[in-house]
């Protein structure tokens, strides 16, 4: 996220941070109205890809830490019980996957909300 966070406030064209700079506008005022504004396309995809791989983080960190009442703890110990019940285990993947599901929604909401400054997405 922080390498499309940089690309993105990188990527307006030196005319626009010229323009401002003609303008007297400030350090704020040129983030405001120039930099954030074309980061989006970059910010967008990032945190689509950020949102995602929280949710996996999060599970693989449950399990690793011994969190008890965690996704991850509950995957885990339902797969040792799978021997009674191979069912039981899927109730915390499906559950995983809808948080996922949530966040990547989230994400896909927001960019609805800045689809002014989506001009296209970056794809590198």
């Amino acid at each position: 996220m922080a390498v499309g966070a940089l690309k993105g406030l990188q990527s307006p064209a030196r005319l626009h941070t010229e323009l401002m700079h003609t303008y007297a506008a400030g350090w704020w005022s040129t983030l405001r109205h120039v930099r954030l504004p074309s980061a989006v396309p970059y910010l967008l995809p990032a945190l689509r890809l950020g949102a995602t791989a929280a949710v996996v983080g999060t599970v693989v960190a449950e399990v690793s830490t011994g969190y008890l009442d965690g996704i991850g703890r509950l995957l885990v110990s339902y797969a040792g019980q799978a021997s009674g019940d191979p069912a039981k285990a899927w109730g915390p993947i499906v559950g995983a996957i809808a948080l996922g599901l949530v966040a990547a929604g989230l994400v896909a909401l927001l960019g609805v909300l800045l689809r002014p400054y989506r001009r296209g997405e970056a794809t590198a």
